[in-house]
């Protein structure tokens, strides 16, 4: 059994006895428990004292190291754990903590262990975003671009529920529009049963002396307010993030690099702040490159430094580093994997790019039919 399951099962099966004889000898690794010490204790040495004994043990929560002189009436309150196993516990509590490192280990086995627990039906176009692009990088940096109604909240809430099913993130911040923030606690709630609180103006006040970015692991707030608000800006920087959503990124767009607005400062710092950041719109372009460049940056500002960079990456299906070099234009290998499939208002998929290695065109942005169009755009480690 791990250590885990052992430090579980010492904790469930144990059935202390009275230490009532007060000439008792205490073995050492015995663990006493009582109001006497201020957690449980093992015992490492243990000297009679008169009447009374000297405990000398290590505190099984904080290491700390206690010596103390027992007196008879303190011995007599305290339990201690019985030399051999009774196997007498409640076997229901023991089911029930193999269970829980049972599940904690299912993803391991089953790829798609978050839809089994949560209430969704999720499309192919889902499925193919979170598990076949978003769970293979170790750092999840996209953009995540399709239509209203797409279904962009539960492509999240899958990342969400499968990154804490590993264990790999705790603190989770979502940044939305002030109309949106209620909607998102109600789907996330819903359908993940995940409770998310929202960050509002009266919460602030009503936390005076304290920081409640830091004091919650799982937020939601409104853009508009948080970018604008000093004292709310100020306090939420204190505070780093394991994942961070942007619902309608666009809103953090910039008009140059001269000209930053409020919300895109905002962006900048926080994907400063997160290792996983997840940027949601259906407007990523508004047909101004430099724009769509800034845009990405918040992204990785190495891959998406000028336009020229960018422009190459749409050319050739994969993010090159360009720098100049003694007139020469010199390209590191960083590949972008950009899919882009269109699909059927019912999310059935109907053509795909070809691979990203070719250097076929991209699909025209004129061309419209009653399909949509989805994008999702991220950096993969380069290959050997």
């Amino acid at each position: 059994m791990s250590a885990r399951a052992s430090a579980h099962a010492d904790k469930t099966i144990h059935q202390p006895f009275l230490l009532a004889n007060k000439s008792m000898t205490i073995p050492p690794n015995t663990i006493l428990r009582g109001p006497v010490f201020p957690e449980p204790v093992q015992v490492i040495v243990a000297t009679p004292r008169g009447a009374g004994m000297q405990i000398i043990g290590r505190g099984l929560n904080t290491n700390q190291v206690y010596d103390r002189i027992l007196t008879p009436d303190q011995l007599e309150k305290l339990d201690a754990s019985p030399e051999t196993e009774p196997f007498d516990g409640s076997p229901k509590k023991f089911r029930l903590g193999i269970e829980a490192l049972r599940l904690g280990l299912a993803y391991e086995y089953d790829p798609y262990f978050s839809l089994s627990i949560a209430r969704v039906d999720p499309l192919p176009h889902q499925l193919e975003a979170v598990y076949e692009y978003f769970m293979k990088l170790p750092r999840i940096r996209f953009l995540l671009a399709d239509d209203p109604g797409a279904g962009k909240t539960i492509m999240a809430g899958l990342l969400i529920k499968e990154l804490k099913i590993r264990g790999l993130i705790k603190r989770i911040l979502i940044i939305t529009p002030a109309n949106l923030t209620f909607q998102w606690q109600r789907e996330l709630k819903d359908k993940f049963r995940e409770s998310f609180e929202i960050i509002r103006s009266d919460i602030l006040r009503a936390n005076y002396g304290s920081n409640p970015w830091q004091d919650k692991n799982q937020l939601i707030t409104s853009v508009s307010w948080v970018s604008r608000i000093e004292d709310a800006k100020e306090s939420l920087l204190r505070s780093r993030w394991d994942l961070v959503i942007v619902d309608e990124a666009h809103k953090m767009s910039a008009y140059s690099s001269e000209k930053k607005t409020l919300a895109y400062q905002l962006g900048e710092a926080l994907s400063r702040m997160t290792d996983h950041f997840l940027l949601m719109t259906a407007t990523p372009h508004k047909g101004d490159p430099e724009n769509f460049s800034l845009f990405l940056q918040l992204l990785d500002r190495d891959v998406y430094g000028d336009v020229k960079s960018l422009e190459r990456a749409m050319e050739e299906r994969e993010a090159p580093l360009i720098s100049s070099h003694a007139g020469r234009i010199l390209k590191i290998r960083k590949p972008l994997w950009m899919s882009v499939s269109s699909r059927s208002k019912a999310g059935r998929t109907l053509a795909k790019s070809p691979s990203p290695r070719t250097n076929t065109a991209p699909p025209s942005a004129s061309a419209k039919t009653t399909s949509s169009t989805s994008c999702s755009i991220a950096p993969r480690p380069s290959r050997p």
